[in-house]
């Protein structure tokens, strides 16, 4: 099996509401460097607490007037098959939370297709993709959330759509263990292959979850499994202060970071994380984390890097 360290970035704040505003600026710059690259900026977002947490800082008038709403295509990294306006839709999350408050068209948001098979609610949603975006387009932003048991998107522990690692970019599932049933998702490859993606984690009851992601003993959960993606030694995150002291300076481009996975989570979430352990964390600066406390994951071949290993990496 191949050894693949995970390439994490922490931030940690006191509130909800700290980390919406950091996540704001994180989002605004990504934002920026898309358009500025390719003349659109493509977004995901999931459901759960996800949505709720964003649009706190977000959708204020003095964030909402910064974003460039044009340029944004928004999609959803999974959605249950169900109406756009039942309880269980994270579209409708996502509405209520966000869409609604802020001046994004219409034209640029993209629910799924409603009074399909799961199948071909699946094929139309990567057909759409693909003809807005292009063939196997990279995206520029996943906001994810993730479960109790480790699942993102709708890819859980052990279950063979997540296992498989199948070569699609919207997959679909009709037994998923959390209800309702019939899924769409996007796959392991499709949110994996990203050019940034950030977790959005909150309260105590993701703890554990959030321990065994990050530190581990691995039990390869799909948030555990996404930070161990690709990353350019060429593009380090952090580099070593001159400064004779603990913490990292981070450069403020772009580059310096965007192949690592970002966890915004707040105190209770990261309560269990051995974060003063230099073995595992290190402090860094970062440029949009201005009210929280960043870490980078250390691998300096201690045993937190050595049980990252996977053949499906």
């Amino acid at each position: 099996m191949s050894t693949s360290p995970p390439h994490v970035l922490l931030h940690v704040f006191d509130s909800t509401d700290a980390l919406s505003q950091d996540l704001s600026i994180f989002i605004k710059g990504v934002e920026q460097h898309a358009v500025k690259e390719h003349g659109v900026f493509s977004v995901t977002m999931s459901g759960g607490s996800a949505p709720a947490i964003i649009g706190k800082q977000l959708t204020q008038p003095s964030t909402a007037s910064m974003m460039d709403w044009p340029f944004w295509r928004l999609f959803f990294v999974d959605e249950r098959c169900v109406p756009l306006n039942d309880p269980e839709s994270n579209y409708r999350l996502t509405k209520e939370h966000i869409l609604d408050k802020i001046p994004l068209e219409e034209q640029n948001v993209f629910p799924i297709a409603e009074n399909l098979s799961p199948e071909q609610t699946a094929t139309e949603y990567e057909s759409r993709i693909f003809q807005t975006l292009g063939d196997n387009p990279r995206f520029d932003l996943q906001l994810l959330g993730v479960g109790p048991d480790g699942h993102l998107a709708s890819l859980f522990p052990g279950h063979p759509l997540f296992v498989s690692r199948r070569p699609k970019y919207i997959d679909f599932i009709t037994d998923s263990p959390k209800p309702p049933p019939a899924r769409i998702t996007f796959s392991f490859q499709a949110i994996k292959n990203s050019r940034r993606i950030a977790f959005i984690v909150s309260g105590d009851g993701k703890a554990g979850t959030l321990k065994t992601a990050l530190e581990g003993p691995y039990q390869d959960l799909p948030a555990e499994a996404i930070n161990r993606r690709p990353c350019d030694p060429s593009s380090p995150i952090a580099r070593d202060s001159e400064a004779d002291n603990d913490t990292e300076d981070v450069m403020d481009a772009e580059e310096e970071y965007n192949k690592y996975v970002h966890w915004f989570v707040d105190d209770p979430a990261a309560s269990q994380l051995d974060l003063s352990n230099p073995h595992k964390w290190r402090q860094v600066n970062l440029p949009f984390c201005s009210h929280g406390v960043s870490y980078k994951f250390q691998c300096n071949g201690n045993v937190a890097c050595g049980r990252h290993s996977d053949s499906h990496a």
